[in-house]
């Protein structure tokens, strides 16, 4: 199985290790080689063939044309998680993915802010970003209800939601809360 991973190395990371335990081949992205370099030493420990690039997402075209040059090279992957931050290089990376006419899971990973129910309707965007072979899941990271206050998700717990999402996939996850919004951090 072949996992492709954009932006897992910060708050993500202990998604990613996990992942990386559960797949033959890795495909890393990240847009610092430190941080890449960082990561890679977190698997030392894991038995799967690893590709880290460095890419500069600010670049939209370069961006997807660099991962579509990498799959030619190494094979379209089986599921991509992805913590892109805009909805039109989400997009273009769902059709990029689907021209290679192979079943793809895409889970994309979006802030609270995918949540506000005062934003334009988000209940067809599944449906949107389907595309050939890709099944899109959004999974909205929110934040935790608690007794002395509200706080934003940690790293472990938006990691362990994640995963929860990808083992038990919905077209859209919420990690946390996102109701009432007016009780955001």
């Amino acid at each position: 199985m072949h996992i492709l991973i954009i932006g897992g190395t910060g708050m993500l990371t202990e998604a990613s290790t996990l992942l990386a335990a559960r797949c033959t081949t890795l495909t890393m992205i990240a847009s610092s080689k430190s941080s890449l370099s960082k990561f890679d030493h977190t698997l030392d420990m894991v038995d799967c063939h690893r590709y880290l690039l460095n890419l500069n997402w600010s670049d939209p075209i370069e961006f997807v044309s660099a991962i579509s040059r990498h799959i030619l090279s190494v094979g379209v992957p089986n599921m991509v998680l992805a913590w892109v931050h805009e909805d039109n290089l989400a997009a273009e990376l769902v059709k990029m993915f689907a021209i290679h006419n192979t079943c793809t899971d895409f889970f994309h990973v979006r802030g609270s802010s995918a949540g506000n129910p005062n934003a334009d309707s988000q209940s067809n965007r599944a449906i949107e970003m389907s595309a050939g072979d890709i099944n899109y899941h959004e999974i909205i990271l929110g934040f935790q209800l608690a007794g002395s206050g509200e706080r934003w998700l940690d790293h472990s717990e938006i990691s362990k939601g994640i995963i929860l999402a990808i083992d038990n996939p919905e077209q859209k996850s919420i990690v946390g809360s996102i109701q009432p919004w007016s009780s955001r951090p």
